[in-house]
């Protein structure tokens, strides 16, 4: 009935808001005072460019268009950031798509967005249960990016949770600066991963030396039903044959392999 987790520390860590404390702190604390004045400012900027306002879960027939400019923003930082389309991977478009039908919205789920003129610069969908506020899904108009427009719709969700007496805006995973900046609270993590299929067993072959292009390109032709495991692996190998001199440690059991 038991089983053996090989645990070890994870490379980032989990970062939370209480908003009892930040609110207590907001006044006394120098560092936030100082932000939530540049945040104004930018704020002020913003304005010139065109009236502005702050969305949150729209009625349906406003829905299709912000769900189409949230996803569009994503994608273009998935593949920005790492040459992926983050919403291609089996299941995940789905996912967020049923979160986003009108019967999710308020309920389980919050899509919100800042607005300038007609142009949506920034937009968020998160969940929420338990007093508990989830940030997941950020995304923002990269021509924007000299106003800040995404902190100041984070800025927006964590003032409007605090109202509503949420205990706390969890941040989620990831050392990101601005997550430092905002959290009360900063939550170590583990990792354990189990192979429980040959596909597994060989991500996780893949994942110990390091061969992070092969990992996502085996996920990915698998997943997809686009090619087999021994396919698969052999583009791979030969890709890292390519990359690595075969007297390497790395390149020499690439080749056995």
């Amino acid at each position: 009935p038991l089983t053996y987790l090989d645990c070890r520390t994870y490379e980032s860590s989990g970062h939370a808001i209480a908003l009892s404390a930040r609110q207590t702190d907001a006044a006394n604390d120098p560092s936030l005072c100082r932000m939530r004045k540049k945040l104004l400012r930018q704020h002020q900027r913003l304005s010139t460019l065109g009236p502005t306002q702050f969305v949150v879960n729209p009625p349906a027939p406003q829905l299709p268009a912000l769900i189409d400019r949230l996803t569009t923003l994503k994608r273009e930082q998935y593949l920005r950031t790492s040459g992926r389309d983050f919403f291609a991977t089996p299941g995940i478009h789905d996912f967020y798509s049923r979160m986003l039908e009108p019967a999710q919205l308020g309920r389980i789920s919050d899509l919100s967005a800042l607005v300038c003129g007609d142009s949506v610069v920034s937009a968020h969908l998160g969940f929420k249960g338990r007093s508990r506020f989830y940030y997941v899904l950020p995304a923002f108009d990269t021509r924007y990016r000299s106003l800040a427009v995404g902190i100041l719709l984070l800025d927006h969700l964590i003032e409007r949770c605090s109202r509503e007496r949420y205990a706390t805006f969890d941040l989620g995973e990831g050392d990101f600066s601005y997550k430092t900046k905002w959290a009360t609270h900063r939550l170590p993590l583990m990792a354990c991963e189990q192979a429980v299929t040959s596909m597994g067993a060989l991500f996780g072959q893949l994942r110990r030396v390091r061969h992070l292009n092969g990992i996502e390109r085996i996920y990915d032709l698998c997943a997809n039903g686009r090619a087999s495991l021994t396919g698969a692996w052999r583009t791979s190998s030969e890709r890292g044959r390519k990359r690595r001199s075969p007297l390497s440690p790395i390149g020499q059991m690439r080749e056995s392999t």
